[in-house]
């Protein structure tokens, strides 16, 4: 009836979102493919979250921006894992346990003196960049020596000559880029022990984690600019991070050889916020405002520099500037 087989779909990588979990594949087109999960004998939510990007979209399994109560567990509070599926599972917890069911035990005090147990880490996460292609864009000069863009079109219709490329990347380049190092530390602290018949464990910790995605130094300084402000909200400079203190007390008894009674209690406050379940912006930059920056930025991308007339200082990095004159 048990068994340990089960797989987790490649999770996105944002910081406090969960990865689905499939027991017996792909059940459904319409209906939810998740198993339940039974946490000391008391069934808890553990579906993900709707997606706020994705809503009423099909989606066959893969990332999600959501998170579930699964997220609320903490791990060293856990003492073991089992899983039942096929029709002993539907037996056991009937129709709801047509994709499975995960039996998830906490951990219980063993009759002894007190024992104290700590852990703590502290980590980063990053996104490799390396993986990202550049842009690159081509330019050259037209028989009168206009300098200018010259497409590979222009350059088969004998319209231009192309003499230099440039290479641009916004995730590579700090100014430009959404992405940054996060940074997670766990701290926790248990005590068990137990006398005669009686056990107990008290486990308290806190989680806190800054994911790796950023709002863009330069648009942020746009939006200051264009709204007349001095700072921004950390709910939009940093939207993904996960903060989480747990406490849990579980006690147990044995009645005699016949029976026991155990009473577990867990306490989550949870602090949680993603891309797409941060607020949106209460104020737009007015359509003056986008207009210009959509101004300032073709200037920016276009200006082809002279003695005469030099181009304003550019956003972008000294290597996409390409040489100026013929080749």
């Amino acid at each position: 009836m048990l068994g340990r087989r089960f797989f987790i779909n490649n999770q996105d990588g944002y910081t406090g979102t969960v990865s689905p979990i499939r027991l017996r594949g792909l059940n459904s087109f319409t209906m939810p493919n998740n198993p339940i999960v039974i946490v000391d004998g008391a069934r808890i939510e553990s579906s993900p979250s709707a997606d706020l990007n994705t809503t009423g979209q099909l989606r066959l399994g893969g990332n999600n921006l959501g998170s579930s109560r699964l997220a609320d567990l903490n791990l060293n509070e856990v003492e073991s894992v089992d899983v039942v599926k096929g029709p002993a599972a539907a037996t056991l917890y009937g129709t709801d346990a047509a994709n499975g069911v995960i039996i998830i035990k906490t951990k219980k005090g063993q009759v002894g003196r007190l024992r104290w147990d700590g852990y703590g880490s502290y980590g980063t996460s990053k996104l490799v960049t390396t993986d990202f292609i550049d842009n690159y864009f081509p330019w050259g000069h037209t028989a009168a020596g206009v300098v200018g863009r010259c497409q590979l079109v222009a350059a088969a219709a004998a319209t231009c000559t192309q003499d230099s490329t440039t290479h641009f990347n916004p995730l590579k380049f700090g100014p430009t880029s959404p992405l940054t190092t996060g940074h997670l530390s766990t701290v926790g602290v248990q005590a068990s022990g137990g006398v005669g018949q009686f056990n107990y464990l008290l486990s308290g910790s806190h989680e806190g984690e800054l994911g790796w995605l950023k709002m863009p130094p330069l648009e942020r300084e746009r939006i200051l600019a264009a709204q007349g402000l001095t700072s921004l909200p950390d709910w939009q400079t940093r939207p993904n991070s996960n903060y989480k203190n747990n406490i849990r007390a579980n006690v147990a008894t044995t009645l005699g050889t016949k029976g026991d009674i155990s009473l577990s209690n867990g306490l989550v406050m949870r602090d949680f916020r993603t891309p797409s379940t941060a607020p949106m912006r209460k104020k737009r930059p007015s359509g003056a405002a986008m207009a210009a920056a959509a101004r300032n930025t073709a200037t920016w991308i276009n200006c082809v520099e002279t003695i005469a007339r030099p181009c304003a200082p550019s956003p972008f990095p000294s290597s996409v500037s390409r040489p100026l004159g013929k080749t």
